[in-house]
């Protein structure tokens, strides 16, 4: 019984996100990326090793990052030191959306 609820709101949620993909501009969200990723590379993650994880975030009326969580606790606080109040040079976010955007650090 556990599992088939798991399940369904697994697919719920996943519809959610394929519901709302289809207003995203793939280019905006490329620019966003690299961005978020420019500022993730200038952090220091010789000791954390291999790992995957997910990052929300919103963008504030300045056009900085404002991460609201992390899918991994233990560098919730390194992401949000690394991310919160950076700027991006990107035209055409909405602010105060939500993002999702899944890291690997290799």
């Amino acid at each position: 019984m556990k599992v088939s609820k798991f399940l369904i709101a697994a697919l719920f949620t996943v519809s959610g996100y394929m519901a709302q993909a289809k207003d995203i501009d793939p280019n905006l969200t490329e620019k966003v990326r690299n961005e978020v990723a420019k500022h993730i590379l200038k952090a220091d993650w010789q000791n954390v090793g291999t790992k995957s994880f997910l990052v929300t975030f919103l963008i504030n009326s300045n056009n900085e990052v404002i991460v609201s969580s992390t899918s991994d606790k233990a560098l919730d606080e390194k992401i949000k030191n690394v991310l919160n109040y950076q700027k991006l040079n990107v035209d055409g976010v909405k602010p105060f959306e939500l993002y999702t955007l899944p890291v690997t650090i290799k």
